[in-house]
C-alpha cells in the first residue's frame, strides 16, 4: 500500500462501488460506503485518515426499489445509445471534437495566460476527459425542457452562465497576477532551504 493515493468513494449503489473497487483497486487506497461516516470509518480500517481525493455520486439517495432501478438502468442504457447517435450524426456532419481541441491550441498559442474554456451543448465524457488533458474545461450550454426553445431558456440560465465562466476567469487572473510574487516566494524559500543546508552540513 505504500505509495498509494487515497480516494473517499460514496455512492448509493453497492453495485457501482463494487465495480470501482474491481476496477481500480489495485491503483488506489479506496474506501467507500453508501453514507460519508462509512466510507471514513472504511478507509480510516485501512490506515488513511486523511484522502487524496474525495469522489461523490451527484444523484445521491436511498436505495431504488428494484423495478425503479431496473426502468433507470433501462432508461440509461436508452439514453446511452440516443448518445452514440448524436455522435454519430456530428461526425457525419463533419463536426469533431479533434476540430475544437486544435482551435483551442492555436487559441492558447495566442494567449497563453488565458483559460481556455469549452461551451458546448452535445460534451460527452469522453470529450470533457480529452479536453481536462490540454488545460480546459467544458461548459455545457442550457438544454431547453419541455415546451421550451434555446431562446427561452436562455435568460433562466443566464446568470449561472455568468457565474461560472466568473469564477474560472477570476481563478485564473489571480494566480497570473500574483505568479511573479508566488515564483519570487518560492525561489526565496529554496535559497533558504540550501543555506539552512549548507551550514548545516558545515
Amino acid at each position: 500500500m505504500a505509495g498509494k493515493k487515497s480516494i473517499l468513494y460514496v455512492d448509493d449503489d453497492q453495485a457501482e462501488i463494487k465495480r470501482f473497487r474491481k476496477n481500480l483497486g489495485d491503483r488506489y487506497i479506496i474506501g467507500t460506503g453508501t453514507t460519508l461516516q462509512t466510507a471514513i470509518r472504511d478507509l480510516k480500517d485501512q490506515r488513511v485518515t486523511k484522502p487524496d481525493l474525495v469522489l461523490l455520486d451527484l444523484y445521491f439517495g436511498p436505495e431504488p426499489k428494484p423495478a425503479k432501478r431496473a426502468e433507470m438502468l433501462a432508461a440509461d442504457t436508452e439514453l446511452a445509445e440516443l448518445e452514440r447517435k448524436v455522435r454519430k450524426l456530428l461526425l457525419e456532419c463533419g463536426l469533431k471534437p479533434e476540430a475544437g481541441l486544435d482551435l483551442a491550441k492555436d487559441a492558447a498559442k495566442l494567449f497563453p495566460r488565458v483559460p481556455r474554456v469549452f461551451y458546448s451543448r452535445r460534451a460527452f465524457l469522453e470529450d470533457a476527459l480529452k479536453a481536462n488533458e490540454i488545460g480546459s474545461v467544458v461548459l455545457e450550454k442550457p438544454d431547453p425542457g419541455p415546451g421550451e426553445t434555446y431562446d427561452t431558456v436562455y435568460p433562466r440560465y443566464k446568470e449561472i452562465i455568468a457565474e461560472k465562466l466568473d469564477a474560472i476567469i477570476r481563478q485564473s487572473s489571480f494566480w497570473f497576477r500574483n505568479r511573479q510574487r508566488f515564483e519570487g516566494i518560492i525561489i526565496g524559500l529554496l535559497g533558504l532551504a540550501a543555506k539552512i543546508a549548507w551550514d548545516t552540513l558545515k
